[in-house]
């Protein structure tokens, strides 16, 4: 595949949630076989007749209306993004969560202003029902957590992902979709470069995204916990903390997935959706 037709699937995928990229999202985002410079994929953008162009966003030709779309959503992720920080400071308490990002639309920001916001929690091994459950009683305090059934969720955290820090998703989740989610998290809590080793036990992200891996450094480590000499007494804690949210939850479990290493809540699943439309799209490029 040459970096145009690289280039054209990149801008595809964006495509799929109306977000024009700017050079540097392109060049990281950058769907291809092996890292490429940025240099080399601002000459390529420029000659392509294919990519129309909007001061710094680039988009598909026929799809410049996406450019006003992406404009206009500044302002609601700001807001979003300081509540998530606010959040973040909070939930920092809980001694067992090794990092807290920031997914989906908000990291890229993209949001609507009615979204919420989600959150993914690395916690550590033998802990993730006990730090679900410190995690929901905190947030709930702060009335700012997501709740199955309001209508209303603007601003509200969404706890739809919490993951063993060692996790790596399995051959069936290795796809387009998942290696974005993983590689665009926007970290707020980074305890020991967790996200780091994360993404090289997911190394295989770097497959479909290898320019991604090129900004390694710019995860730094911060907020120690205060409690952790907790942990030790939360992981003993972890079989009633699970027995009792599965007992609340059982009536409504549908397509969660709920495993000794990772508790994933989404109220929809966008995987294979996402995953078959960009297939449609980049027919027309194949």
């Amino acid at each position: 595949m040459d970096i145009e037709k690289a280039i054209l699937y990149t801008l595809s995928y964006s495509d799929i949630f109306n977000y024009p990229l700017t050079l540097e999202q392109i060049w990281f985002y950058l769907i291809y076989q092996v890292p490429v410079s940025i240099g080399e994929v601002e000459r390529v953008v420029k000659k392509s007749k294919k990519i129309s162009r909007n001061n710094e966003l680039h988009c598909l030709k026929g799809r410049e209306e996406i450019f006003a779309m992406r404009n206009s959503r500044k302002s609601n992720n700001k807001e979003k993004v300081q509540i998530a920080k606010y959040a973040s400071k909070i939930l920092a308490f809980i001694p067992t969560i090794t990092f807290i990002g920031i997914s989906g639309a908000v990291a890229m920001g993209n949001a609507k202003e009615e979204d919420d916001i989600d959150f993914v929690i690395l916690v550590q091994k033998n802990s993730l029902w006990i730090t679900r459950l410190l995690c929901i009683a905190l947030l709930d305090t702060l009335q700012l957590r997501r709740k199955r059934k309001i209508r209303k969720v603007a601003n509200k955290i969404c706890l739809n992902l919490f993951i063993s820090s060692d996790y790596v998703f399995g051959n069936s989740m290795q796809n387009i979709y998942t290696a974005h989610e993983v590689v665009q998290i926007m970290p707020l809590l980074n305890r020991n470069n967790s996200y780091l080793s994360f993404l090289k036990n997911n190394n295989w992200t770097k497959k479909l995204l290898p320019n991604s891996f090129e900004r390694e450094g710019n995860y730094v480590t911060n907020n120690k916990p205060v409690f952790k000499n907790l942990v030790p007494v939360l992981i003993m804690l972890e079989p009633i903390a699970k027995y009792l949210q599965l007992l609340i939850m059982k009536k409504h479990i549908t397509s969660e997935v709920l495993t000794s290493n990772i508790l994933a809540f989404h109220p929809y699943n966008y995987n294979q959706k996402i995953v078959n439309g960009y297939l449609r799209k980049i027919k027309k490029f194949s």
